[in-house]
């Protein structure tokens, strides 16, 4: 006759299985919000996030282009302050694996996207691909040449590298910063 020792040690094995196979499954997409900001991120299996913010009421969406592997959601805290991060990893068209991040600071207004190469493959990547953003918004992009930056027009790689709702005269004495 088994005892109890050896019945509680299995039951408590296959609970923690049971629960890291049900926290796989139902990690098809992950949200978080810095309650202080209103600053909302989701990004699901299929590759496609959303930044939302609750004043004004923006939404921002794209595709990283490749399903996502290992969504995680977790906290942080560097020198900028308590921050929220949704990691995730993929493979780009010619399978170089990429590990991605979208953080939002709990006292701070601002959205970083990261992209770390773990494979070797091609530096002209695009992450993030921001595909849908509400109109009117001021933006800044860099041009070809070198440090070059222009409010009016965008630049070879797209609408836009810093979306910002600050005045763009407001930014006339400022160097970017990269």
């Amino acid at each position: 006759m088994p005892t109890v020792r050896p019945i509680a040690s299995f039951a408590l094995s296959l609970l923690v299985a049971i629960e890291c196979w049900m926290w796989e499954a139902s990690a098809s997409s992950v949200r978080t919000v810095a309650n202080e900001t209103g600053i909302g991120i989701s990004v699901h299996a299929d590759g496609s996030f959303e930044v939302t913010t609750r004043t004004p009421a923006w939404k921002f969406s794209g595709n990283v282009g490749s399903p996502l592997a290992h969504l995680a959601s977790r906290r942080g805290r560097d020198r900028a302050g308590p921050y929220r991060e949704v990691e995730f990893k993929y493979e780009t068209s010619v399978a170089a694996a990429r590990l991605g991040a979208i953080r939002i600071y709990d006292h701070r207004p601002v959205v970083i996207f990261k992209l770390v190469y773990l494979t070797a493959g091609k530096t002209s990547e695009s992450f993030p691909t921001i595909s849908s953003y509400p109109r009117n918004l001021h933006h800044l992009t860099y041009t070809d040449t070198f440090g070059g930056f222009s409010f009016e027009r965008f630049g070879p790689d797209g609408p836009g590298s810093s979306l910002t709702t600050r005045p763009v005269h407001s930014f006339s004495h400022q160097l970017p910063i990269t």
